[in-house]
């Protein structure tokens, strides 16, 4: 055989055995990778992340891309001892390496997209900040309720294995518990985000962030600033967040919110502005400044109508606390103001004051025929201070104030309604608490101890029915007021000094002991104190 020959029939030899190696390559080669790169991540999860990774199927695809599917990470329940819970799942993954894998070199991540990832954020106790997983989320990393890694054990970190230039979020869902009663979750689905990265300085793990966060049309989210992937810490310059709400808009909404939304004709206008710096391991340790307003907002329920035409409000965050410097509103024809101080641990007392003037309570009600009397009305002056816990204020309440209702009329409206209804019934068929003209007032002196308000001194006339006393009015409704009622506390009124005379005689010899509740008061006739 000629060497010509000889070497054509090389080529195709040559041209077999590179396919053969290649089939052989392809199959062999990759499962080998998966398995060794699957063994990687689970080790990375293991030796970094306080949460456990578990995944289900892993492809391999060369030259650096990963595949992932039915990613999880879950952490002990703390309220149920043994049991775990997950805190983010990932129905797929796709991870892009900085190399191509190599047994004995370590894995680096320079792109992660997440499809339908689920961030389910759980309180660690009723009204914490700290959360599930998130608090302590990185091994050998400063828990803040936690101790100190031992002296010359280093910290591991994020930056170790991520060099990240891009992440993407598709179809995302945000879960969050705060574990509180008569609560539900909040949720916030089909949330996409596409995040481009760029190291922000010499520090490893520092990032430069711009985005923008759309679940259209209800919010546009936009994002600038430095996140640290070590600390879990975000420079915002600024986030600002933009809402429109309307009824029309509901089908975008998680079904737990669109019948809410449809039912009470949710509507309004809200951006809002965020600058400084986040914890995301624990939001407490945050320093913010933040603005809101919120126009032509309002919502509507059978036959109330709650409407503001502009609200602002400033707050700061800093030492564990939101100070609200200050928040003002134009609403139901007055005004309001609000400052106070919020801790973000709800289980720590908060103290609110709230000024308002010239609300006219008849605008929460529908408009009625123009000749019609309003169901009730008034124009309501009140200053309140409170002081209680949030997550405990129906038990543990405090503060004082005072309110005063004008040119009003009161046998209807909530609470003191149900009181006058319940004493005109007892003290004459003759004597009435209906009102034909808006003239009834009342006023209100009070205490909020604990689990209930305390009227040091209540006086109110609607329409021929006259009464004042004090007494207690439970946060559960229940009632124990001691009344004087009936035309002779009018005329007391009109008499001046003579009718103190006679209100500290019928004080001391008659009146009404008011019990029962709010929907059902139980009035006697009650002789003395």
């Amino acid at each position: 055989m000629s060497k010509l020959k000889r070497r054509l029939l090389i080529v195709p030899v040559m041209l077999g055995v590179l396919v053969l190696a290649g089939i052989v390559y392809r199959l062999s080669g990759s499962a080998a990778v998966e398995s060794w790169v699957g063994g990687q991540l689970l080790a990375i999860g293991g030796s970094y992340l306080e949460p456990q990774l578990r995944f289900g199927r892993l492809t391999y695809r060369r030259p650096r891309t990963i595949l992932v599917d039915h990613l999880t990470l879950s952490s002990p329940d703390p309220t149920h001892p043994g049991a775990s819970v997950v805190i983010l799942a990932v129905a797929h993954a796709r991870l892009e390496l900085t190399e191509i894998p190599r047994p004995g070199q370590p894995l680096k991540f320079s792109e992660v997209i997440l499809e339908a990832p689920e961030l389910r954020a759980m309180a660690l106790e009723p009204g914490s900040g700290r959360l599930v997983g998130f608090s302590k989320f990185m091994k050998g990393a400063v828990d803040t309720g936690g101790p100190v890694p031992a002296a010359g054990v280093p910290a591991l970190k994020l930056s170790d294995f991520l060099l990240m230039r891009h992440v993407e979020i598709i179809h995302g869902l945000i879960r969050y518990d705060p574990r509180l009663p008569d609560t539900r979750p909040m949720e916030l689905d089909d949330i996409n985000a596409h995040l481009d990265l760029a190291p922000a300085g010499p520090a490893p793990g520092l990032y430069a962030i711009g985005t923008t966060i759309t679940r259209v049309p209800i919010f546009a989210l936009a994002v600038q600033g430095q996140f640290n992937l070590d600390t879990l810490r975000a420079e915002l310059t600024p986030l600002s967040l933009r809402m429109n709400l309307r009824k029309e808009d509901a089908h975008y909404l998680p079904p737990e919110l669109q019948n809410l939304v449809r039912n009470l004709d949710a509507a309004g206008e809200f951006h809002g502005a965020v600058s400084g710096t986040i914890t995301l391991a624990d939001f407490r340790q945050s320093t913010l400044h933040a603005t809101a307003e919120l126009t032509n907002a309002g919502l509507s329920a059978g036959r109330y109508r709650f409407w503001t035409d502009a609200c602002a409000a400033t707050v700061d965050i800093a030492g564990g606390t939101a100070t609200i410097e200050k928040a003002d509103a134009r609403l139901l024809g007055g005004t309001v103001h609000l400052t106070g101080r919020i801790p973000l641990d709800a289980t720590q007392p908060a103290r609110l004051e709230l000024l308002a003037r010239d609300i006219q309570i008849e605008k929460i009600l529908r408009a009625t025929a123009p000749d019609a009397l309003p169901l009730y009305a008034g124009k309501v002056m009140a200053d309140v201070a409170f002081a209680a816990p949030l997550a405990r204020w129906r038990t543990e309440a405090g503060g004082n104030g005072i309110c005063t209702i004008r040119q009003g009329r009161i046998d209807n409206i909530p609470v003191l309604g149900s009181i006058i209804a319940g004493v005109s019934k007892v003290v004459s068929n003759t004597i009435s608490g209906h009102a034909n003209t808006l003239s009834d007032t009342a006023e209100a002196s009070f205490t909020l101890a604990g689990d209930h308000v305390q009227l040091d001194h209540l006086a109110a006339q609607s329409g021929a029915l006259a009464l004042r006393g004090s007494g207690t009015i439970g946060f559960d409704e229940h009632l124990n007021l001691r009344l004087n009622a009936g035309p002779m506390e009018r005329l007391q009124g009109i008499l001046g000094d003579v009718g103190k005379i006679w209100a500290s005689a019928s004080d001391a010899m008659a009146g009404y002991r008011v019990t029962g509740t709010l929907a059902d008061p139980q009035v006697n006739f009650e002789i003395g104190n």
